[in-house]
């Protein structure tokens, strides 16, 4: 098996550098760069670099693939060297403008016309609540309580906002600023109707969860000393 040559390996370099040129540009103009996982970016680039590389040979009639002294030969004009990066922020334009149409909501509405539901995620909903599962929350809720519980489950898509609290606590202000924290059961289940707001804790939150004993109290929770807890 022979080694490539320098000049192959150039142009593949050249073939291959429209693609991440483009789509940086066009995510930038978006303004969702910083938002694009690394192994879509991937995807994305070398799926655009083929693209504008398919452009380019037809235009400049070369076969496929061409060789290194085919491309170099056919881009030695001044016009034809300029095409490239040209091509590239065109792809870069209309991408931008695509991505501003949000075409893939246009077409979530086509597939599910005349459906009587649909389970579309609602990301902001199920990414947060995703990063958090497993940690302790304060919900407030309509009538103004807040309740501190152990977030263990959370509805998904477009279902009913919902989220379900292990061992939670209801936490009542006094006159001289002091706080207590009331047991609530065992389990509470909060839904969109009742829910105003979630904050989300840092670990340690001042209770360590401990295995079930003969106390009920003890059962649901034990309250520990600690700088970074619910105040």
């Amino acid at each position: 098996m022979g080694l490539i040559s320098p000049d192959e390996v150039v142009t593949t370099i050249i073939l291959v550098i429209p693609g991440f040129v483009s789509l940086s540009l066009m995510l930038g103009a978006v303004g969702i760069a910083r938002k694009v996982e690394f192994s879509e970016y991937l995807v994305w680039s070398f799926f655009l670099s083929g693209l504008i590389d398919l452009v380019i040979i037809i235009w400049l009639g070369l076969p496929l693939p061409p060789s290194s002294d085919q491309f170099f030969a056919a881009i030695a004009t001044w016009p034809r060297a300029l095409a490239l990066p040209a091509l590239v922020v065109a792809v870069a334009i209309g991408g931008a403008f695509l991505l501003r149409l949000d075409l893939p909501r246009g077409l979530q509405k086509l597939v599910w016309i005349k459906a009587k539901s649909r389970r579309i995620p609602s990301l902001v909903w199920d990414d947060s609540l995703k990063v958090h599962f497993d940690q302790w929350i304060i919900a407030e809720t309509t009538d103004g309580r807040r309740i501190l519980g152990l977030l263990l489950r959370y509805s998904t898509g477009e279902e009913s906002r919902e989220i379900y609290l292990a061992h939670p606590r209801l936490i009542v202000s006094e006159e001289d600023g002091t706080q207590k924290r009331y047991p609530l059961g065992e389990a509470i289940l909060l839904n969109e109707s009742n829910l105003l707001s979630i904050r989300f804790l840092t670990k340690p939150t001042g209770f360590t969860v401990l295995p079930p004993t003969n106390d009920a109290d003890e059962r649901s929770a034990k309250e520990t000393p600690s700088s970074q807890g619910p105040k």
